[in-house]
């Protein structure tokens, strides 16, 4: 028989190929630990590398917090110094609007429109009296009580709007559209108000004011 009852010994033929054969088979379960435990340790020091990793770089990230902010407020601080005002903006458009030449466009520096479209003419003599119904040439329609406050705030608000925007320029539109009250656009009618009342705290706004008085939609 080629095996014992042991299962250890073999014939004299086959002993060598038998030895071989067991040697080897014993060998396998310790080429098997070794490896799993090099993989065991080279986990291990992967793990404590990314340890050490992650523990410096929360450290890095928690100590510059109270850096960052005082940055931060510098960075605030300097531009706030160094960004010129509304009322410089305002200022300087102004100026350069002013100083625009004849013949070319009025307001080469200005990029918004701010516009008020006129609903009525101005007839009275005292343009301080504009809260009056009796001062404006008005339509059957027209003819209500706070009609002409109604004209006067929407003046206002256009006024406060160009000024509130430096690069507005404030357009008073309307023309001759009632020929019972003469020669006399809305337009202008509106620009006189605004005069007379001192462009109702913002006087900025003037130089950067005009009017259409080609309209006639409201014939």
């Amino acid at each position: 028989p080629l095996y014992s009852t042991a299962g250890l010994s073999a014939t004299s033929s086959h002993a060598g190929g038998w030895a071989g054969g067991f040697n080897a088979q014993k060998k396998k379960p310790e080429s098997r630990v070794l490896r799993l435990a090099m993989l065991s340790a080279l986990g291990l020091l992967l793990l404590l590398m990314l340890y050490i990793q992650l523990k410096f770089v929360t450290s890095d990230l928690d100590i510059p917090t109270d850096r960052m902010d005082r940055s931060t407020r510098q960075i605030t601080q300097t531009i706030a110094a160094t960004a010129p005002t509304a009322e410089a903006i305002a200022a300087e458009l102004n100026a350069e609007a002013a100083a625009a030449p004849a013949g070319g466009y009025p307001a080469p520096v200005l990029y918004h429109l701010v516009l008020v479209a006129g609903h009525a003419v101005y007839t009275g003599v005292d343009y301080a009296l504009a809260a009056k119904e009796s001062s404006w040439f008005l339509e059957p329609y027209q003819q209500v009580p706070g009609e002409a406050q109604s004209l006067l705030d929407h003046i206002r608000l256009g006024i406060h709007a160009a000024a509130a925007d430096p690069s507005a320029l404030l357009l008073f539109s309307g023309g001759q559209t009632r020929q019972a009250a003469g020669p006399r656009s809305e337009g202008l009618s509106y620009w006189l108000v605004a005069e007379a009342a001192g462009w109702f705290g913002h006087p900025e706004v003037r130089n950067r004011a005009y009017t259409e008085e080609h309209a006639r939609d409201s014939l």
